[in-house]
C-alpha cells in the first residue's frame, strides 16, 4: 500500500510539475487556454483567456453559440465553419478573427485547436490556445494603406522607356530615359554595345547576363536590375531597370522578338537604404502566429546545459528526432546559423544574471540544407541549488519574416520611386487634406513628409483655396 501511495504521489508532483511548465511557457507566449466538451457543448476557459477576451470570469461564454456573438459578424460564419470542420473531421483548427462587444473597440484573436480523446472521462475534447493579434494587424493594415497610396500616385510618376529590338540588337529610348542614360535628347536607337558602355564597369556583365536569361526562350522573360551608370563627365547614378520580353511562337519555337521595360533614378533610395533595417526592426512585433514548441532549458552553475522537456512538435520544428533533442544539446546549437550563435549565448547569459525574460530569434538549418527562421522567448528562475531553467516556447517564423520582408520591399521600393522622380507627386482626401506627399512636394513647400500629412490647401496656397477645392471636388466626383 506505501507503494502505491509513493507512486501516486510520483505521478501527482510530476503531473503537477508538467501543468506548471505549460502554464509558465503559455504565459510566455501570452497565450490563453480554452476546452470544449463535444458531448455537452461546454466550454472552459483559463484566466489568460478570459483576459485576452475582455471578460470576467462570470461573463466568459459558456458554449459555442454565445461564442458566436462575440465574434465580428463579418468573420462569424468563417469562424463557425472552421470550428465544424474540426469538430466532424478532427482538421486542426486555426483562425484569425475579431472579436466585437458593443462599447469595446475591435480587437483581433488567433485561435488554434485540436480534437483530443479524454481516456480518463471516455469524451471527446476541442483543446487549443488563444492570444491576441490586433498590434499585428493595426501594422499590416498601416503597411497595406500605405502601399495603396503609393501605388496610386505611381501612376503619375515619371519613368523612363526602353525597348531592345532583337532583330537589329539596337535600343530605343524615350525622352525620359535618355535624360537618365546620359544620352542627347536626338540620339537615334543605339547599337546594345553602345548602351553598356554606359553602365558602370563592374556591373556591365551581370546587366548582359540578365538580359541574355530574360529573353531565353524557355524563361518567364521578366527582368529586374539595379545597377550604376557612370557619366561622361565621370559621375555616378544609380538605377532600376525592369522589363518583359515579348515571345512569339509555341513550345520549341518560341523566340524572344523584344525586351520592353522602364527605367529609374534611385540614387536617393541607395543613399536610404540603412533605413530598411529600421523599418523592419518595427515589424519585430508580428509573432506567435503558429503552434510553438514548448520547452524546459535549464542550465547548471558550472555551464552543463540541457532540456528536460519538449513537446512533440520539437522534431516537425527542429527537424530531429526528439530524443537527439533532449539527449545532445551540441547538435542543436550546431543547427543554429553561425552569426547567430553568439547571440543566443550573450542574450542567455544576460537572462541568466538578470533573470529578466529572454526573447531571441534565430537561423535555423533544416535537414534540405536551407535556413528557417524561429524565435523563441521565457521566463527564467532560479533553483535554490544554482540551476536556472527556462520555461517558454519555441515558433517558426519563416512565414512571417518572408511576408514581412517581401511588404517593406514592395512599400520601400514604390516610396523610392516616387521619391525618386522630379514632379511633384501628392495624395488628398474628400476635404483636401494630404494623405501623401513625394520628396519634390515636400522639398517645394520646404516640410517634411510628417508634417505635409493632414494639412488642408488653405494652409498651403491659402489664395487660391477655392479653386483647389473645386478641382478636388470635380476629380471625386468625375474620376478624372
Amino acid at each position: 500500500m506505501h507503494t502505491d501511495i509513493d507512486e501516486r504521489a510520483r505521478a501527482e508532483a510530476t503531473l503537477q510539475a508538467e501543468r506548471l511548465r505549460l502554464q509558465l511557457a503559455l504565459e510566455a507566449a501570452q497565450m490563453g487556454t480554452w476546452a470544449q466538451d463535444l458531448t455537452t457543448g461546454r466550454l472552459e476557459w483559463s484566466d489568460r483567456a478570459g483576459s485576452i477576451l475582455g471578460l470576467p470570469a462570470e461573463g466568459l461564454p459558456g458554449d459555442q453559440d454565445t461564442l458566436l456573438t462575440l465574434i465580428h459578424p463579418d468573420d462569424r460564419d468563417r469562424f463557425h465553419q472552421a470550428v465544424t470542420r474540426t469538430q466532424e473531421g478532427g482538421e486542426a483548427l486555426a483562425i484569425e478573427c475579431r472579436l466585437c462587444r458593443p462599447g469595446v473597440n475591435i480587437r483581433w484573436v488567433a485561435v488554434w485547436g485540436k480534437l483530443s480523446q479524454d481516456s480518463v472521462l471516455s469524451g471527446r475534447q476541442l483543446i487549443g490556445v488563444i492570444t491576441e493579434i490586433s498590434d499585428r494587424k493595426k501594422v499590416e493594415e498601416a503597411l497595406r494603406e500605405r502601399e495603396g497610396w503609393a501605388r496610386s500616385a505611381m501612376q503619375v510618376g515619371r519613368l523612363g522607356a526602353w525597348r531592345i529590338q532583337i532583330d537589329t540588337n539596337h535600343v530605343e529610348m524615350d525622352k525620359r530615359m535618355r535624360e537618365i542614360w546620359g544620352e542627347p535628347q536626338d540620339a537615334r536607337p543605339l547599337p546594345m554595345d553602345k548602351v553598356l558602355e554606359r553602365v558602370h564597369p563592374e556591373d556591365r556583365d551581370r546587366v548582359a547576363t540578365a538580359v541574355e536569361e530574360a529573353m531565353k526562350p524557355d524563361s518567364e522573360g521578366t527582368y529586374e536590375i539595379d545597377c550604376r551608370l557612370r557619366w561622361n563627365d565621370g559621375s555616378e547614378r544609380w538605377v532600376l531597370a525592369n522589363g518583359r520580353a515579348e515571345f512569339e511562337g509555341q513550345g520549341i519555337a518560341r523566340q524572344p522578338v523584344s525586351l520592353v521595360g522602364t527605367l529609374l533614378d534611385i540614387t536617393d533610395r541607395k543613399q536610404l537604404e540603412t533605413l530598411l533595417r529600421e523599418k523592419l526592426r518595427q515589424l519585430e512585433q508580428l509573432n506567435d502566429n503558429v503552434p510553438a514548441i514548448v520547452y524546459r532549458y535549464v542550465r547548471q552553475p558550472d555551464g552543463q546545459e540541457y532540456f528536460s522537456h519538449l513537446s512533440e512538435n520539437a522534431k516537425d520544428i527542429f527537424g530531429m528526432p526528439l530524443q537527439t533533442c533532449l539527449e545532445d544539446v551540441a547538435a542543436l546549437w550546431g543547427r543554429i546559423h553561425p552569426d547567430d550563435v553568439s547571440v543566443m549565448q550573450n542574450s542567455i547569459a544576460d537572462s541568466a544574471r538578470t533573470l529578466r525574460p529572454w526573447k531571441q530569434q534565430l537561423r535555423w538549418a533544416t535537414p534540405e540544407g536551407n535556413y528557417k527562421w524561429l524565435e523563441a522567448k521565457s521566463a527564467p528562475q532560479r533553483q535554490p541549488n544554482g540551476d536556472i531553467f527556462w520555461d517558454g516556447v519555441v515558433v517558426d517564423i519563416t512565414d512571417r519574416k518572408d511576408s514581412e520582408l517581401a511588404l517593406q520591399e514592395s512599400v520601400h521600393r514604390q516610396e523610392q520611386i516616387l521619391n525618386s522622380v522630379q514632379d511633384m507627386v501628392f495624395c488628398k482626401d474628400s476635404h483636401s487634406r494630404v494623405m501623401y506627399a513625394n520628396q519634390a512636394t515636400c522639398h517645394y513647400f520646404g516640410m517634411t513628409s510628417e508634417n505635409l500629412k493632414g494639412l488642408e490647401d488653405v494652409s498651403l496656397n491659402p489664395e487660391n483655396t477655392n479653386q483647389y477645392r473645386q478641382d478636388d471636388l470635380e476629380v471625386f466626383q468625375t474620376g478624372q
